[in-house]
């Protein structure tokens, strides 16, 4: 079986735009699980707010590079890991552009790798997904500490993020060229963009991580 982390944030939580949390088969890691079939293990990993490298200072446990030793170590590595970050680095907190966050991504890389050689075992194979665009309006609704330039740097990162998965050997997708953020809070999505951003992913990975015959 192939095993597949997907590290992220709320939205790979699932949080609905309209309240709660979408089911696990609604939500893009059991989207994809039900596309891939058994002969693939999607284990989700999503966490609200969380980050790359930066820690919240109004909600401590949010930063990446903190949490993934202990999940990697856990679960053990997997065959592939999707890092789905980038929104949350777009807060006024962290005073991070397109650039830093981009190179947040690339020391979550490194650490992947980082590990597997201090485990002896072969790298997994990365894949970046750029986040769906933060929307106009984001400064305006109940999540605190997004300024109006957010939706900009959100929209800078897939390109910087498509340059660092080449320069690091990664796959790549860019969650807004299938889905976007709904509306009704500038952030987070609805069931049809899940499914979308599994349904974009399925090729990529079948090609990259073909079951076993």
């Amino acid at each position: 079986m192939k095993t597949i982390l997907c590290f992220g944030d709320s939205n790979t939580y699932g949080v609905n735009p309209r309240g709660g949390r979408h089911p696990f088969y609604v939500r893009w890691p059991g989207r994809l699980q039900m596309l891939l079939g058994s002969q693939y293990d999607v284990i989700e990993e999503g966490f609200c707010g969380r980050t790359t490298i930066w820690e919240d200072p109004t909600a401590p446990g949010r930063c990446g590079i903190q949490a993934l030793p202990g999940i990697l170590k856990n679960g053990g590595l997997p065959d592939l890991a999707i890092l789905a970050l980038g929104a949350n680095d777009c807060k006024r907190y962290y005073q991070a552009d397109a650039s830093a966050i981009t190179a947040g991504m690339g020391r979550l890389c490194r650490l992947i790798r980082e590990t597997a050689a201090q485990e002896n075992q072969a790298a997994p194979l990365i894949l970046l997904l750029a986040p769906v665009h933060i929307l106009e309006g984001i400064e305006h609704s109940p999540y605190k500490g997004f300024d109006p330039d957010a939706p900009a740097k959100s929209r800078a990162l897939a390109p910087l993020y498509k340059q660092m998965a080449q320069e690091e050997s990664c796959l790549f997708f860019d969650a807004a060229a299938a889905a976007q953020a709904s509306p009704f809070d500038k952030l987070h999505m609805e069931k049809e963009a899940h499914l979308a951003i599994a349904q974009g992913l399925l090729p990529i990975i079948k090609q990259a991580l073909p079951p076993a015959m």
